[in-house]
């Protein structure tokens, strides 16, 4: 078994996983990262439950197995955004049977947008429509310009100067 991973708290006999800028080094440097070194480190972030950190490392390490079986993760935790992008990075059309899985997960975990956006996917637009319903009152931006609400403006203020 590789080295083991923790995400800043616990035990420090584990090897603490990267952090933002080390991550963009690692992942699009010019230092060549060996497959081995990406996959530990993307179990690392498996472990930590940072699920899309972990797709990005075995994505780079080519590992193609862990990108399906995080797919199944991703279902259970009903993130649409993560399965949509783990079909991408296998170069594959999210199937209807994932996306419907996905979607009634979402849901069951109280996740509107992305059930949404999977029943988007779908063609379901009747029930697009009623999860839409349902989250109408949260403070979007759309919402909050209909409840008007004050939004500054920032582009017109930078031009003025």
């Amino acid at each position: 078994m590789g080295p083991m991973f923790y995400s800043g708290v616990g035990d420090k006999n584990f090897m603490k996983l990267p952090d933002p800028l080390t991550k963009r080094s690692l992942l699009y440097g010019v230092k060549a990262t060996t497959p081995e070194q990406l996959s530990a480190i993307a179990k690392g972030f498996q472990e930590a439950g940072q699920l899309n950190d972990a797709a990005d490392f075995f994505s780079k390490a080519k590992e193609n197995q862990a990108l399906e079986k995080l797919i199944g993760l991703a279902i259970e935790e009903g993130d649409t955004f993560l399965v949509l992008k783990l079909f991408k990075l296998l170069a594959k059309e999210a199937d209807s049977q994932s996306l419907v899985r996905c979607a009634q997960r979402a849901e069951s975990l109280s996740k509107p947008r992305h059930a949404i956006l999977a029943y988007e996917r779908l063609g379901e637009d009747e029930k697009v429509a009623s999860l839409r319903e349902t989250i109408k009152d949260d403070l979007d931006i759309k919402s909050a310009v209909e409840a008007d609400v004050f939004i500054p403006n920032v582009v017109e203020e930078i031009g003025e100067e």
